[in-house]
């Protein structure tokens, strides 16, 4: 019993520790200055991804990687395929792997193409497949794009970000 209660802490501790570092970190909704930093995913049913994705947010690089590639060995929901999968291409990318990084780039926008919701929580980014009674979904940039614009931010001269210049026009 005193296993499931300190998991159940650790888990509320990460989460909360996921948001506060949301919030510190601009985004689209608290750009200031023409900064146009990545927007970085959550997600309520996997923890590892959300460590990954504050990894990364923190520039913890190498850490977020290995944290995405091991949620990817378990089962995961198609929205945190999305993630595992954004989180390991915009992570390679940062790291000049970009023929690593290519796959998962490739998988990231194929699963941004589906019906997700994003909800925004408090300047944290939730992907979920369902939207919950007690939340909106944002109605601006679409998800496709979000994630365009996050791989291009890591790489303007990859092949994906020639998208966004193309449809910009």
């Amino acid at each position: 019993m005193k296993l499931l209660q300190k998991a159940i802490c650790s888990l509320t501790l990460l989460v909360t520790m996921n948001i506060a570092m949301a919030e510190e970190i601009p985004g689209p909704a608290n750009d200031h200055n023409g900064y146009n930093a990545p927007v970085w995913f959550s997600t309520t049913t996997s923890a590892l991804l959300n460590r990954s994705s504050t990894a990364l947010a923190t520039n913890h690089i190498s850490r977020g990687i290995r944290l995405a590639h091991q949620a990817l060995q378990n089962e995961l929901l198609l929205s945190d395929q999305l993630i595992a999968n954004h989180n390991l291409c915009v992570g390679f990318l940062s790291m000049g792997e970009t023929e690593v990084a290519n796959p998962y780039c490739m998988r990231a926008t194929e699963y941004a193409q589906l019906p997700f919701n994003i909800i925004n929580t408090r300047g944290a980014y939730f992907l979920s497949e369902k939207l919950n009674d007690n939340h909106t979904a944002l109605r601006g940039d679409s998800l496709f794009h979000l994630v365009l614009s996050n791989i291009e931010h890591e790489n303007a001269n990859s092949q994906l970000s020639l998208v966004i210049n193309y449809e910009g026009e």
